[in-house]
């Protein structure tokens, strides 16, 4: 739910007939200690931690696979092997991605026998014909090697797990990586309060014109991956995740923290979960993202059932702000939407617009608008008033500005009387002017055109249809 917005329902609450799993196993080895399972059709996997390979069930998009699956088992050893093809979602009965073909092998070896301490290797491979990153789009090729190591000691536990990228991507190589930590103390009193860190980087393209890609891929992660609200994709990121959880009972626990987000590279985006663009690259941009806060609480009612509530409140930064969606207000019968963007120099808007990211962007577009696009560059009083609606009449617009102008241009002269004897008129014409500019820009002006909001932008009244 995002304040002030009323955006028509996401496709992942839709919920038609489709087919998730169906598949057929063959043991063709069994012992007492080891196994060996052949599998085909149509499955889910799940990885180490599931930062790169997950089912993802929570969100309404599970991650679901066709083809073949090798799996070994032994008391302290497991390894898959597999061959596939996500499953591409269309709102029915869906098939294979013949575009994308993902395949790979996971070894996990435990170091002790109650299987707490162990470390995973891991090869994963995916041929992607639609690559879509911040410099363009391409043909990827991807080969990722990585290694995890997990386990507990005493009150200490610990999840430590880092992977390295190559392969190319259209014409340019691939070079990206990640690492990750989630690590914790136990208390061994009542409620067995945990105190945990969480950090993660995961590597952007610092240079989109060096001809090499550095923007990790996460491949299929698992939902929930920094909170259950799932906004942000695992890539150009960098975010600090301090937590607290407690047992309140043995069937009920609660836990909570504060997330910090930053983008790794300013050359590059921020991304959605799927793996489009969410947040255009601004190199000017601040790399601060936001803070999520988050409080979960968790109900194992019976060992099959659990009922599991969150909160999450995402505060968003400057660079998030700096593009905005124009939607026509509620009740209005307008087809124009339009998007708000905010840069830091003419230099930077140019570059913005000639770059092969927004070309290929209007390309993917121009099926779905009607005419040519029209730009309007904002200057003067409609910077103070921008907005997700239209922007207000202009002769609201000086009147509000008139009310702050008139008695900061009073006050302040006022506060800085003192300081008129002491330096010369024309210097003291220039502390008083930029103290007016100071006041209206950053207290003034905010205030009144958020108390008058409502009075700028009127809600416009549903039509009613005459009978």
């Amino acid at each position: 739910m995002i304040e002030g917005e009323n955006p028509p329902a996401p496709s992942v609450q839709d919920d038609p007939i489709d087919l998730q799993f169906a598949f057929a196993d063959v043991v063709p080895y069994l012992t007492d200690e080891e196994s060996l399972t052949l599998r085909a059709g149509r499955f889910g996997m799940s990885f180490g931690s599931a930062r790169l390979v997950a089912t993802r069930a929570a969100p309404n998009i599970p991650s679901r696979f066709d083809g073949f699956e090798m799996i070994y088992s032994r008391p302290l050893w497991e390894a898959t092997a597999f061959l596939t093809r996500p499953v591409e979602d269309i709102g029915g009965i869906s098939g294979s991605d013949s575009a994308t073909t993902f395949w790979g092998l996971y070894i996990t070896h435990w170091l002790d026998a109650p299987r707490k301490l162990g470390v995973d290797l891991y090869y994963l491979g995916i041929a992607n014909e639609h690559g879509e990153y911040a410099s363009g789009t391409g043909n990827e090729h991807r080969h990722t090697y990585g290694t995890r190591l997990f386990g507990t000691h005493n009150h200490w536990d610990w999840n430590g797990e880092a992977a390295i990228q190559v392969g190319t991507f259209g014409n340019e190589s691939i070079l990206a990586w990640t690492a990750s930590l989630d690590s914790g103390y136990t208390w061994d009193t009542q409620w067995q309060p945990r105190l945990g860190l969480k950090v993660d980087v995961a590597s952007g393209d610092t240079n989109p014109n060096d001809g090499q890609q550095g923007t990790f891929n996460a491949l299929y992660f698992k939902s929930a991956y920094f909170n259950d609200a799932s906004l942000i994709r695992p890539a150009n990121l960098i975010d600090v995740h301090p937590n607290l959880s407690a047992n309140l009972t043995r069937t009920l626990s609660v836990n909570g923290g504060a997330d910090v987000f930053w983008r790794y590279s300013r050359n590059d985006a921020v991304y959605a979960v799927p793996g489009f663009i969410a947040i255009p690259a601004q190199k000017t941009g601040s790399s601060y993202i936001g803070t999520a806060l988050d409080v979960n609480l968790q109900w194992q009612i019976q060992r099959h059932l659990t009922f599991g509530a969150s909160y999450v409140h995402f505060f968003t930064g400057s660079y998030v702000h700096g593009a905005g969606m124009l939607v026509p207000p509620p009740g209005s019968e307008s087809p124009e939407f339009g998007i708000l963007r905010t840069f830091a120099s003419e230099q930077d808007r140019d570059a913005f617009y000639n770059s092969p990211m927004f070309k290929a962007w209007e390309v993917r577009i121009m099926p779905l608008i009607e005419g040519e696009p029209v730009y309007r560059q904002l200057t003067g009083l409609e910077a103070w008033f921008r907005s997700p609606q239209n922007p207000p009449p202009q002769w609201k617009m000086a009147l509000l500005t008139w009310v702050a102008v008139w008695p900061v241009s009073m006050a302040v002269p006022a506060a800085l009387n003192p300081l008129s004897g002491q330096m010369p008129n024309f210097i003291f014409a220039g502390v008083v002017a930029g103290g007016i500019v100071l006041v209206l820009t950053w207290v003034a002006m905010p205030a009144l055109v958020k108390v008058a909001r409502g009075w700028l932008q009127p809600k416009s009244r549903p039509t009613k249809n005459k009978l």
